[in-house]
C-alpha cells in the first residue's frame, strides 16, 4: 500500500516542488548546449553503492549527492545537482571531486532567482 505524502500547509506537495524544478532545470541545461539530460528519480526504492571491498551503503541520488547527468556539446560528462533550499557546501563537492579525473559537475539553485555553480576536476 502507497503511502500518501505530506502536504504542507498551504503549499505544494514536496513532490511537485521536485517536478517544478527539474523541468525549470531541463529547460535551463537545453538552452545552455547540454544534451542527453538522466535525471534519477527520488522514490522510496535505493540503490546498494559498493565503495570499498567491505562498505556498501544505500543511495537514492547517485553517490547520494547528484540527482543527474548530462553531457555538454563537447561530449564531457557532467554531474547535475539541482537544489531548491540553497547551495551545498562547496567543500563537500570538492572533497567528493578529489581523486577523479575528467569529472565535471554543476550545481543549479532555483530559488529566489536562478544561479549555478560549476566545479572542474581536469
Amino acid at each position: 500500500m502507497r503511502r500518501k505524502s505530506k502536504r504542507n500547509k498551504g503549499k505544494t506537495s514536496n513532490r511537485l516542488v521536485f517536478r517544478d524544478s527539474n523541468s525549470k532545470a531541463i529547460s535551463w541545461l537545453h538552452k545552455r548546449g547540454f544534451k542527453q539530460i538522466l535525471l534519477r528519480t527520488h522514490c522510496r526504492h535505493k540503490d546498494f553503492v559498493y565503495a570499498t571491498k567491505f562498505h556498501k551503503y544505500l543511495s537514492t541520488d547517485y553517490w547520494n549527492r547528484w540527482d543527474g547527468m548530462c553531457f555538454d556539446s563537447n561530449g564531457y560528462l557532467w554531474f547535475i545537482q539541482i537544489k531548491t533550499s540553497g547551495f551545498p557546501k562547496d567543500s563537500d563537492i570538492l572533497d567528493w571531486l578529489d581523486g577523479k579525473k575528467g569529472i565535471r559537475a554543476l550545481s543549479i539553485h532555483f530559488k529566489p532567482k536562478t544561479d549555478t555553480r560549476f566545479y572542474y576536476n581536469l
